[in-house]
């Protein structure tokens, strides 16, 4: 996916057609962004259609000097942290948790052995805070590049790195307990 310069001007311009085209050639990914952060399509659904509202009205102020993939994404992934804050709020007076089905974020063409994979990954980075997962996928499976990352998340390269290392050593964590527990109980069926 690349970014179009032309079509990028005539949004700007106030072009209906191109503005369509640049949500029908981002939206996958946005929607992917909100996900991850929110984990639930409902949610996900209401944070893209908020992002690509704010990504009207703010493009105009759009300049160019970053990637207008990073710029959205940078929106999405506000907008996703926001929703977020705000069902934790919600969840905290009503003590309600979220459920998440893993099924939906996986390809049905996958062999079952990579399947199986994804799903104990997938689970495993449900442990982790919203932001840290998020970091994890754009940076692993969304190909995104450090520099990338700190123009979404609005922090130095050094803290990226940073969380990058920190919630890798977590997650290789999380995972060696999972596999613990899950030869353990193994052992103790035979």
């Amino acid at each position: 996916m690349t970014d179009n310069p032309q079509t990028i001007h005539k949004a700007t311009q106030g072009d209906r057609p191109a503005f369509k085209q640049l949500i029908d050639l981002h939206s996958g990914y946005v929607m992917g962004i909100c996900m991850q952060i929110l984990k639930n399509k409902h949610e996900a659904e209401e944070a893209a259609q908020d992002t690509f509202i704010k990504m009207h009205k703010s493009l105009a102020s759009f300049n160019g000097t970053s990637k207008f993939r990073t710029w959205l994404y940078q929106i999405a992934y506000r907008t996703a942290i926001d929703h977020y804050r705000k069902r934790k709020r919600v969840e905290s007076i009503d003590d309600h948790p979220m459920q998440y089905n893993i099924a939906e974020s996986h390809s049905h063409s996958a062999a079952l052995e990579n399947a199986d994979l994804r799903t104990q990954l997938e689970h495993t980075l449900l442990l982790l805070k919203p932001e840290d997962a998020a970091l994890i996928r754009m940076f692993y499976f969304k190909d995104m590049n450090i520099k990338e990352l700190c123009e979404i998340t609005k922090e130095k390269e050094s803290n990226v790195k940073i969380k990058l290392f920190r919630t890798r050593k977590k997650l290789k964590e999380l995972l060696q307990d999972r596999l613990n527990s899950e030869l353990k109980s193994f052992i103790h069926e035979q």
